[in-house]
């Protein structure tokens, strides 16, 4: 039960406080709209800044905290390493198994990835198969660990779907922000083309930009 409570004073005939009065208003239904209201604002932000196949950011709101971090980053604060990966062969596993077989994949391999990660590090789906993740304080030897240890954890970790078992690997491309970036969409190419190459390479694989 949630109350109003106000509290004044009686004053007798001559002047002087002798009782108190306490007024007690229920105010609960007032308060549990207000607790409820505050609730859906709180969910409709966590919606608006999460995919929804996956559970990780969206591309927009990825973008939005990318760009911060490229921000603190130039400053020299923290260094920090993009990660984007990719599926290998993903239009044939949609092909030859069904979409929701590859939609499956894509949730199983965003549940591999932050698995991977620490609290610090900023995960989003970047489009289609594609994933992006900041390793915040990580440079690109270290984020390149981070890395193998999330290729060989995916190439081990088949997807069960309807009775048949998915095997399927991923590339990956590493890119550690530096100064001669003239924006945060330059370090996104940086890393974008290190995927490129990892694709070009053969596949399951990471490289570094």
């Amino acid at each position: 039960m949630y109350q109003n409570i106000s509290m004044f004073p009686l004053h007798s005939v001559n002047g002087k406080v002798e009782m108190l009065c306490m007024l007690v208003y229920d105010v609960t239904d007032q308060a549990m709209s207000l607790i409820r209201e505050r609730e859906l604002n709180e969910e409709l932000a966590i919606t608006s800044r999460t995919d929804g196949l996956t559970g990780l950011f969206n591309r927009r709101y990825w973008q939005e905290r990318f760009e911060h971090v490229f921000t603190q980053a130039k400053r020299g604060n923290v260094t920090s390493t993009l990660m984007m990966l990719d599926i290998d062969h993903f239009k044939k596993i949609n092909d030859t198994y069904g979409h929701q077989a590859g939609d499956k994949v894509i949730r199983e391999l965003a549940s591999l990835i932050v698995m991977n990660l620490r609290d610090t590090d900023i995960a989003g789906r970047y489009g289609g198969e594609e994933y992006a993740t900041i390793l915040s304080g990580s440079n690109a030897q270290n984020a390149m660990i981070v890395a193998e240890r999330l290729r060989k954890l995916v190439e081990k970790t088949p997807i069960k779907h309807e009775g048949q078992v998915i095997n399927y690997t991923i590339s990956i491309g590493l890119s550690e922000c530096n100064k001669n970036f003239t924006g945060a969409d330059k370090w996104l190419e940086s890393a974008d083309q290190a995927l490129y190459t990892a694709k070009h390479n053969g596949r399951n694989q990471a490289v570094i930009g």
